[in-house]
């Protein structure tokens, strides 16, 4: 059973263990291919203490943290001011394919109607199909935009949901 809470300041170096955990998994074949750069764990671990694990949702099964879901106010322009994103949603490649992603989304997501958003976005990877695939399965849609980095040799797809 997997248990769920929100992130606490004290949690920023757990999360950033399993951030790159999780994003050396994801990536690992565009790493291997140097078509990406590595990232160490520091920068991982200030990614969540920069921000004091604000709306961070991690996922525990048996004690070990094996997920989470990070999320927020949206930064795109072209979208409506009550818009939120899932910045990052990761779960250790042993235990995928459990549902555990579609929990801490969904807790996510009720935590976002709490502060009144009403739309998700997400921005994915066009080469993840695995995570392209999760995506729709919980219902977002892919709404079209396409966004390409200088010096990021990976387009990102965006995708939607009313919530």
């Amino acid at each position: 059973m997997l248990n769920m809470k929100m992130a606490k300041p004290e949690d920023a170096e757990q999360l950033g263990e399993l951030l790159l955990e999780c994003w050396k998994e994801v990536n690992a074949e565009l790493l291997d291919q140097k078509r990406i750069p590595e990232i160490t764990l520091q920068q991982c671990v200030e990614l969540f203490r920069n921000n004091g694990c604000r709306k961070v949702v991690i996922g525990y099964f048996n004690n070990r943290a094996i997920g989470f879901c990070r999320f927020g106010e949206t930064n795109d322009s072209d979208v409506l001011k009550n818009s939120a994103e899932i910045y990052d949603i990761y779960i250790t490649e042993r235990y995928r394919m459990n549902g555990f992603g579609r929990k801490l989304l969904q807790q996510a997501v009720r935590e976002l109607r709490e502060d009144d958003y009403r739309q998700l976005y997400v921005w994915c990877h066009q080469d993840n199909y695995n995570a392209r695939s999760f995506i729709e399965a919980v219902g977002l849609r892919y709404d079209g935009t396409l966004r390409e980095t200088e010096g990021y040799p990976v387009k990102r797809l965006r995708y939607f949901e009313n919530i």
